[in-house]
């Protein structure tokens, strides 16, 4: 199995739409969703892979043979290529989606000039049920701060994430330069399929991406993935594929480095750790992955040598993942995600911290679509409110 890290650098503004129909004349604006999901990236990356050993129509055709279907494999079925990512990196730094349980203080005072500017949030000693709550096995999560917080929207760098991993609260802010990322709405109208010419009353607006360092325009800034499968996977050391919509040109590049772009994994005590997804993951059960099942008043996890009681969660907005399968010509299945930056926090019942970490740290989770990309995870402390 190959372990190859490479970074996407878009040469253009990219579009990725989220999952609301569109049609030019019905609506009038496209919107995009940012960062893109990991079938994105998996997608551009694998046909970049099957143009350099034969063309989509033979790749549709299943009666067509050959070394490259094993790595591949067909349209209904991945092969062996797998993805771990993406992540946006800026320069040197890698930058990793900001963790749900972390508040981000909404006016902290200017006196004193320390006053904290984030918070974490976690689940109590004892399981408090509330009026109103959503599952009566969970409890709500606290935070002993005071002041008026908010939800923390800030991409966070490694040495950031590296903190947060060791159950403490971050402490220099967001890692991301302001300004990475910002939409450019550029407008169009719909071209007849036939006859390739304007038609009247199409006139739409979509929204677009750019992604540069505005203090440093010459310095790359994209995304970068962990590709792993068979020899014959890997890409050349750089290329170029087509990205989201209308096909954008980026630039692919092998890094030399082969150890993972993310910290080492912690498990607190020896007992306590949490989930934090750097990707949307698909789980069978809506926001409770398939492993995880109600046991009692209590939900518990069962992976391996592995027990644990789920204490609580700390869920972002679920975004809708959908998609187009070139190869088909037709719409993917919409489904609903957990978002990245979602945390679940657990208590340790049975096995060690290393069988924590080697089944869970650094590896897609997701229940279903694991090998784009959905629900990369990273194990962490968490300490009780």
């Amino acid at each position: 199995m190959t372990h190859t890290i490479y970074e996407i650098v878009p040469e253009d503004v990219l579009l990725f739409r989220d999952a609301r129909p569109f049609s030019a004349g019905d609506d009038h604006h496209a919107h995009s969703q940012f960062p893109p999901p990991p079938s994105v990236l998996y997608g551009a990356l694998r046909t970049a892979g099957i143009a350099l050993h034969t063309d989509l129509a033979t790749f549709a055709d299943l009666d067509r043979q050959g070394d490259w279907r094993k790595v591949y494999g067909t349209p209904q079925h991945p092969g062996s290529l797998s993805q771990r990512g993406p992540l946006l990196f800026c320069g040197e730094k890698v930058l990793f989606p900001a963790p749900a349980d972390v508040l981000k203080a909404k006016d902290p005072p200017k006196d004193p000039p320390d006053s904290p500017r984030w918070t974490r949030m976690a689940p109590p000693r004892e399981v408090v049920a509330v009026q109103g709550s959503v599952d009566p096995r969970l409890s709500p999560l606290w935070s002993r701060a005071s002041g008026i917080w908010e939800e923390a929207k800030e991409f966070f760098d490694r040495g950031e994430i590296e903190t947060y991993l060791l159950g403490r609260v971050p402490e220099r802010g967001a890692g991301a330069p302001p300004g990475l990322t910002r939409l450019e709405p550029r407008s169009g109208i719909r071209l007849g399929r036939d006859s390739r010419t304007v038609e009247e009353g199409h006139l739409y607006t979509a929204d677009f991406v750019r992604i540069a360092d505005p203090d440093d325009p010459l310095a790359a800034a994209g995304f970068l993935t962990v590709i792993e499968g068979d020899e014959a996977a890997e890409l050349p050391k750089e290329g170029w594929l087509r990205l989201g919509g209308e096909s954008r040109p980026a630039r692919y590049q092998r890094r030399d480095e082969t150890s993972d772009p993310w910290p080492e994994g912690h498990v607190e005590e020896g007992r306590r750790f949490t989930w934090y997804l750097l990707t949307p993951a698909l789980f069978r059960n809506g926001w409770r992955p398939a492993a995880i099942r109600a046991e009692g008043d209590s939900y518990v996890l069962e992976q391996g040598p592995v027990r644990a009681r789920l204490a609580g969660a700390a869920l972002g907005r679920a975004p809708r993942i959908g998609g187009w399968n070139l190869a088909t010509n037709l719409p993917r299945p919409l489904r609903r995600a957990v978002a990245a930056g979602s945390v679940y926090f657990f208590e340790l019942l049975e096995g060690t911290p290393d069988d924590v970490l080697s089944l869970f740290h650094g590896k897609n989770l997701s229940d279903d679509r694991a090998v784009e990309g959905f629900g990369l995870t990273l194990v962490g402390g968490w300490n009780h409110v």
